[in-house]
């Protein structure tokens, strides 16, 4: 990829909110974030989500959205079944 990355491990940058792995064929490239808001007497002005997408070997196309967000962990336990 050609914009600005930080390297975390061998071979796995980070940048402009997403995850790059090098090295694999074609390559892998993810993200994940989550959004927890609440404004104390506003309920419509809550929330409580967040998504997950990753772009795999073989150009396989994962994407999960969810409501409200999982326990610690859940996110790292779901990335390394796929």
């Amino acid at each position: 990829m050609s914009w600005p990355r930080y390297a975390f491990n061998p071979g796995v940058f980070y940048s402009t909110g997403t995850y790059e792995r090098v090295n694999t064929s074609p390559y892998n490239f993810w993200h994940s974030g989550a959004w927890y808001w609440n404004e104390p007497g506003r309920s419509e002005r809550s929330a409580n989500f967040g998504a997950y997408f990753a772009v795999l070997r073989q150009n396989v196309r994962w994407v999960a959205t969810y409501a409200p967000q999982p326990p610690s962990g859940a996110l790292s336990e779901f990335d390394a079944r796929m």
